[in-house]
């Protein structure tokens, strides 16, 4: 089921070239539709031949990245960063240059103008969040050009390369400017948006920017003013319109299907703000200017001396901050339920999808909800467990939904750009409910939904689930509801929980109403642990035909080769032992391969389409695979294999497979290619054995998963008393250990209290010690001084005694002395 198709850009290239007039394109609802008269068509091709869609522009040869902006502040305000296209512009225009560049009507319509003079350029300068009418201006150009004048074109990447197609000469002359392009936002939506904003202020609007300079708020950089003086001035992303802008809601189709990233475009330059630099004189107002050609260069280099030009950036944060570089925008989960109609208010409608994501979806009887590991990032098995179940489902005449339960964080831009192809084929292929990070979110699905299935793949493995693991037993699910499981696998021999994880398990198990599982020994780890039957099953991939693979055309047709595809990084020398098993095939990695970032400058492994892993085992002589999804469509297509899965952690699910399918799988598990010494003595693999196994399986599988969904929902009330009785014991368990938890701080808070009731006495009684510590030492003191001003006096007085004897004066020497002994004496 796909969400976006058109990849149609708008360009009316085809229209205005067919010598005919047999076409006519319309737009609904954001996608561009070509119309073809077949009486008028005379099969020349000039449509095809024009389309820039049809065309894939080759990497940049002489990229260079620069980060800065213009010295001048009173320019740079007229810019939306750095100033740099104006600068441009500016000295082009000097020197008799015409310049082409997007700009409001009086009706703020937003279209392509040819501009030649200074005055005129202000209306083509700063951001406008619309895609611009192109009108005649490819038309104008052609004609400039023959003309022998410098033509500057700007626009969007893909209005950039529609410009090329038409011209279909690589005029000297001709030079392009593109932006990194987050997408544009429909103009009919933006159409009805600014007529209800003049409805809603009785006014008309006489001003719009975007990227509106405000000096004391600089954030709110939105600014619509009417003419009878009213103003709305705030952050873009907290209106209606910008808020919806921002998060790919209202983008036309082929915004989200766009082949024109930055690194591999027709433009000789690219500018965009420079997100992911961080300089602290210059806060705001940077451009990330990045040259193409020469030409780019040779033009860049005309303003480069009025320039601040930083070299403290970092590629790898620029382009993790600016995913348009090299991925197109990922559509949000009601882009296709915005419909613009008469007496529906366009706020509104954007306002309700904006805050209800699950807008979109309807309750039927006929919904299944599916959940598994669809949101594998790097693994094509589980995105074709996904779709496989999903289209079985279908046939059997219910409507599948894939639950998008992603309960890991979202992939950086590089990790994402590794990837999307992977991305790309659930957005077309799967059915999903919109995007849950939050498992307690899942209840919500109990509004749409009466019947549940989880599985296949490990879904019961707590190695791989783990504090998540009840999720996927189907704990979010109501009791009225029905539940089921296909091909469940605990990816081991063992239930890896514990005891209470256990009896969690087996209470929900009680509310399944058919269990089934994808091995063997699964059925006695559900019998012994949680006392219930299991029935096994075929993976859901094997469910499909494959002619029922057929839809996913390859690019390549390529024959003859060594396909490979590993999940675990292998041993040193792996590349050479596959050379000695096969000196004189060419060997093909199928999970992708390394591909050169222009911007960065260096390579990074990308991972292939789906459609190139299944036609790249389709295609090949032979596989050497440690995936077990690898060994299943290496069976599905006949395919001579070499399965290493012996060393796997996860080995149960390849016994069984043995077991089951038979046809002498088990004689091409290894371990290691080292132990194979000559692939042609391998035992031949029996075909007819498989392929019948495959197809009695298949029967009673599909019968299991037909019965299962149309029996009576089951009477669930013990389930749930159970569910209710763990819950009030889990509960209570959890009282205790806060009540523990409570306690010991108690505990702790007496402890601390006692330690420092303790310290204060001890440091008051140390104070008071020291007090009269300090007082007996002032005593002392005292006493020395007393002792000192004494011997001062009875120096003082023998002085006069001696003065008397000396005089001869014995009756009053006498009673001194007497004096003088007595006070020598107390001394």
């Amino acid at each position: 089921m796909s969400l976006h198709e058109n990849k149609c850009t708008g360009c009316y290239n085809c229209e205005k070239l067919c010598p005919t007039k047999a076409i006519k394109i319309t737009v609904t609802n954001g996608k561009y539709i070509k119309k073809i008269d077949l009486d008028k068509c005379i099969n020349c091709e000039k449509c095809n031949e024009s389309c820039p869609v049809n065309e894939s522009a080759e990497k940049s040869e002489c990229m260079q990245t620069y980060v800065g902006r213009l010295m001048d502040e009173n320019l740079i305000n007229k810019s939306s960063s750095g100033g740099i296209f104006g600068e441009i512009a500016r000295e082009a225009i000097k020197n008799g240059w015409i310049i082409y560049g997007a700009g409001f009507d009086e009706e703020f319509k937003l279209e392509h103008k040819r501009v030649c003079n200074i005055k005129e350029l202000d209306k083509i300068l700063k951001s406008k969040y619309v895609r611009s009418n192109l009108k005649n201006t490819f038309e104008l150009t052609e004609r400039d050009l023959k003309e022998g004048k410098n033509v500057i074109f700007s626009g969007t990447p893909c209005q950039i390369a529609a410009l090329k197609m038409y011209l279909k000469n690589d005029y000297d002359n001709l030079y392009t400017i593109d932006l990194i392009c987050h997408g544009t936002p429909r103009n009919d939506i933006w159409e009805k948006y600014i007529k209800e904003l003049q409805e809603k202020f009785n006014s008309k609007i006489i001003e719009i920017d975007f990227r509106y300079n405000n000096p004391k708020e600089p954030e709110k950089n939105y600014y619509i003013k009417f003419n009878n003086g009213k103003e709305i001035n705030m952050i873009l992303y907290d209106s209606i319109f910008g808020k919806a802008f921002l998060q790919n809601m209202i983008l036309y189709d082929s915004c989200y299907n766009c082949n024109f990233s930055n690194s591999s475009n027709y433009s000789d330059i690219t500018l965009g703000d420079a997100h992911g630099y961080v300089n602290e004189k210059y806060p705001v107002k940077r451009s990330l200017i990045i040259t193409h050609t020469n030409k780019g260069n040779k033009l860049f280099e005309t303003i480069k001396d009025r320039l601040i030009l930083f070299d403290d950036f970092s590629k790898d944060a620029l382009v993790n901050s600016n995913y348009p570089i090299i991925y197109p925008a990922i559509p949000h989960y009601n882009s296709d339920n915005i419909e613009v109609g008469k007496g529906k208010s366009i706020i509104e409608i954007l306002d309700t999808n904006l805050k209800d994501k699950y807008k979109k979806m309807q309750y039927n009887k006929k919904n299944v909800a599916i959940l598994n590991f669809h949101y594998e990032n790097y693994n094509y098995g589980a995105n074709l467990v996904a779709y496989s179940l999903s289209k079985v489902i279908e046939k059997l005449g219910y409507i599948p939904y894939i639950i998008d339960y992603d309960p890991f964080l979202p992939l950086d831009t590089m990790a994402r750009y590794r990837t999307k192809a992977l991305l790309d084929f659930r957005i077309k292929y799967l059915n999903m409910t919109p995007n849950i990070y939050d498992g307690a979110e899942l209840k919500v699905l109990n509004k749409y939904f009466d019947t549940f299935i989880v599985g296949s793949d490990q879904v019961w493995r707590k190695a791989i689930t783990k504090e998540n693991m009840f999720r996927y037993f189907l704990d979010f699910v109501d009791y009225d509801k029905r539940c089921i499981s296909y091909g469940a696998s605990f990816g081991n021999s063992n239930f890896e929980g514990t005891e209470e994880e256990k009896a969690k398990a087996k209470i929900l198990l009680k509310k399944f109403s058919d269990i089934s599982v994808r091995e063997l020994d699964a059925i006695n780890i559900v019998k012994d642990n949680f006392k219930n039957e299991a029935k096994v099953v075929l993976d859901p991939t094997l469910l499909l035909t494959k002619e029922d693979y057929t839809i996913f055309k390859p690019k390549s047709k390529k024959e003859g080769y060594i396909a490979y595809y590993v999940l675990f990084d292998q041993q040193d020398g792996f590349l050479e032992e596959m050379h000695k098993l096969f000196p004189d095939k060419e060997l093909v990695n199928i999970k992708g391969q390394k591909e050169i970032v222009p911007l960065l400058g260096r390579e990074e492994f990308k991972y292939n389409s789906m459609e190139e892993w299944i036609s790249g085992i389709k295609n090949a002589d032979f596989i050497i695979t440690d995936s077990y999804h690898g060994l299943l469509f290496s069976l599905l297509f006949n395919k001579e294999f070499i399965c290493l899965a012996n060393n796997s952690k996860a080995k149960s699910r390849f016994d069984s497979l043995v077991n089951i399918i038979g046809g002498n799988i088990e004689n091409r598990l290894f371990g290691e290619l080292s132990e194979i010494e000559d692939i042609n003595n391998l035992k031949k693999l029996d075909y007819k054995i498989i392929a019948g196994n495959i197809k009695k399986y298949r029967k009673e599988s599909m019968e299991f998963l037909a019965t299962s969904l149309d029996k009576t929902i089951k009477d669930n009330d013990e389930a749930m008393l159970l569910n209710k009785y763990y819950n009030e014991i889990e509960n209570l368990k959890h009282s205790i250990k806060e009540l523990n938890i409570k306690n010991q701080n108690e505990i702790e808070c007496i402890k601390n209290e006692l330690n420092t009731r303790n310290a204060n006495e001890i440091n008051a009684m140390r104070e008071e010690m020291n007090t009269s510590e300090k007082m007996y030492r002032n005593n002392i003191n005292k006493l020395m001084e007393d002792k000192s001003a004494l011997n001062s006096n009875i120096t003082e007085l023998n002085d006069i005694i001696n003065g008397i004897y000396a005089s001869k004066s014995w009756k009053i020497t006498k009673p001194l002395r007497k004096i003088m002994k007595k006070i020598t004496k107390n001394k």
